[in-house]
């Protein structure tokens, strides 16, 4: 299995650091991106392939969830994953909608991107450790 590269969106510093050293600390992720805004997002999936993308729900220049959408029109096509605040239907509903790649809230970061990245097509398996 190759190396996955992982792109953090959130507007908080604090959380996409934590979130990057949680990552790097796991076999099988190469590199970990950030990115402060869905404009920075955007422009780093059209420039380069990105394997996962993590997208908070909460960006300050994001009008709806709607544009997450746009992450997966590029020439690369990433996975999308929207990071939530609580674990709500409507999160759900939202992301079957628009075809993205699933939902995990940011409280229980470690263990749903272990469960994420432990189905296929990755299938990697490795005890998580909290952030």
């Amino acid at each position: 299995m190759s190396s996955l590269t992982i792109l953090v969106t959130a507007a908080n510093f604090a959380f996409r650091h934590a979130a990057t050293e949680w990552l790097l600390s796991h076999d099988g992720i190469g590199e970990v991106c950030t990115a402060q805004s869905l404009t920075e997002a955007s422009a780093a999936v059209q420039a380069r392939p990105f394997d996962v993308v993590f997208v908070d729900a909460r960006l300050p220049d994001m009008e709806s969830v709607v544009e997450t959408r746009q992450l997966k029109r590029g020439p690369f096509s990433p996975r999308v994953v929207l990071m939530t605040l609580d674990d709500v239907r409507f999160y759900h509903d939202v992301v079957a909608e628009l075809g993205l790649d699933g939902v995990i809230t940011k409280f229980r970061f470690g263990d749903e991107v272990t469960k994420f990245l432990a189905a296929p097509p990755w299938n990697m398996k490795k005890e998580p450790e909290t952030i």
